[in-house]
């Protein structure tokens, strides 16, 4: 059983610098205007007194009158780009007097420290970590096998968040090094191990151990969050609805606010789509073959000899909803959205797939009670 260590804010500043003699670490600050993860060397840098303000199509830093570290949600951008970079070289081709040399670039093997990883965040993680074991793309294993992680539940969830629907938070129930509950006025960090390594940390630094009062007030302040969600999924009823529903008249609706910019899959912690990209030097004798980021919303993605596959907004919005909340659970026994709210946040439309999930669910209601009606 894993022991429950209680520490203030001197404590995590302790367990911070620490951490910074394992590898490059990670942690939310403020830049540009939003909460974002970066390299840090400061623990003053961490987002203390921070709060985001979040709605549909909306964004904004305000000063939360705490000292609570944590009470920001999540940054724009998530940890994903560090484990699966938005630009990676695959290859490089290099010209020779006998043809051509290919190389492939050395494994990504640096030590990363993600200090702060949200519970809907670390199941994000854990669930490319699935989709790439069966693509056998080893870099995303290799950098996560190197990774170090501190994830941090919620007790103040924002108004488009819904990860208690879909069983990603707000407390801690995926793998993690370490896992942190921070409660109270006067902050208070109920620190719990998963790892040897995390355990031999925690016992350099000789913290105390919690005592139950402790385990109890860190606790309640998890279970008020899974009250205070701001928007609501019926995860049930996904997978079979939007099945039935493939074809509605709804997307064509959506698709008229819908600007198919792929905001949303940006800043999605699960989107994996890819793409591949060829550069050669002006002498022809080096090329390098690239793999980046793409999305399902842009019109060249599912080009084919003929024409587009999906040539239309309604039915790329249709295959990004149909994939998240459909798919996704027929193949992993999980949604492939992980309630974190980006989507809506991003959306400069401000685009709710909450909501449209249930206009979907009124059509079908209103749809069975006609037919009752005529039969």
């Amino acid at each position: 059983m894993s022991k429950n260590y209680c520490i203030d804010s001197k404590g995590l500043q302790r367990l911070y610098e620490r951490l910074k003699d394992e590898g490059t670490l990670i942690a939310p600050t403020i830049k540009d205007g939003v909460i974002a993860y970066e390299p840090s060397e400061r623990f003053e840098d961490l987002p203390q007194g921070w709060i985001e303000v979040q709605g549909p199509g909306h964004y904004r830093l305000k000063k939360s009158g705490t000292k609570s570290i944590f009470s920001y949600r999540v940054a724009p951008s998530s940890w994903k780009r560090f484990l699966y970079p938005p630009k990676e070289l695959i290859f490089t081709a290099q010209k020779n007097e006998e043809g051509f040399q290919v190389e492939t670039p050395a494994p990504d093997t640096e030590s990363r420290v993600f200090f702060g990883v949200r519970p809907c965040e670390l199941r994000a993680i854990r669930a490319q970590e699935k989709v790439f074991a069966q693509s056998d793309f080893l870099p995303y294993q290799t950098r996560l096998d190197h990774s170090l992680i501190l994830a941090v539940a919620c007790v103040t969830p924002g108004e488009n968040c819904f990860c208690a629907d879909v069983n990603s938070g707000p407390g801690i129930e995926d793998a993690c090094d370490f896992s942190l509950i921070e409660w109270g006025v006067e902050p208070r960090y109920l620190l719990c191990v998963g790892s040897y390594r995390a355990t031999k940390i925690i016992e350099e630094l000789k913290f105390p151990l919690a005592s139950p009062e402790d385990v109890d007030g860190a606790a309640a302040a998890v279970n008020q969050a899974k009250k205070m969600m701001g928007r609501s999924f019926d995860r049930a009823r996904s997978a079979d609805l939007l099945t039935r529903q493939y074809a509605h008249p709804a997307f064509a609706e959506v698709s008229e606010r819908c600007t198919a910019c792929g905001n949303c899959t940006l800043v999605c912690p699960t989107c994996f789509c890819s793409n591949l990209e060829d550069h050669t030097s002006l002498d022809g004798k080096t090329a390098q073959r690239y793999r980046t980021w793409d999305s399902c919303f842009t019109l060249d993605f599912t080009y084919i000899h003929g024409g587009h596959a999906r040539g239309k907004p309604a039915e790329r919005y249709r295959q990004w909803l149909t994939h998240k909340l459909s798919n996704w659970e027929a193949q992993f026994d999980e949604p492939g959205c992980v309630g974190c709210g980006r989507c809506i946040t991003w959306c400069p439309e401000g685009l709710d797939l909450t909501e449209e999930f249930k206009r979907l669910l009124e059509i079908q209601k209103e749809s069975a009670i006609r037919y009752r009606e005529l039969t």
